[in-house]
């Protein structure tokens, strides 16, 4: 499921959060999310790196990097503490000069 769109530019380093809080059951939390695709794959690359908040209910990203005019999908696995449920998620970064 795509989560989200977000845009930057190849120079910048950026935060974004995504909030689960309404996926979640009563009780439920965030367990882990593993970063497992992000494509294309371009000179220079897009950059990630993810975790979740304190409270189990956030997932941060920081992005930087990447290729002028390039639309990058990063895919997520992400398991709750929930009986393992576990959802595949994808973000989308539009990155270009402007």
């Amino acid at each position: 499921m795509i989560l989200a769109r977000f845009r930057k530019q190849p120079n910048e380093r950026r935060k974004f959060l995504i909030d689960y809080s309404e996926r979640l059951a009563e009780g439920d939390a965030l367990l882990s999310i593993q970063q497992t695709v992000i494509t294309p794959d371009t000179t220079p690359p897009l950059t990630v790196s993810s975790g979740i908040n304190a409270e189990g209910t956030e997932l941060t990203t920081y992005v930087s990097g990447g290729s002028d005019n390039t639309e990058y999908k990063v895919e997520y696995l992400v398991e709750t503490n929930d009986n393992g449920v576990l959802w595949e998620d994808e973000l989308i970064f539009m990155v270009e000069d402007v």
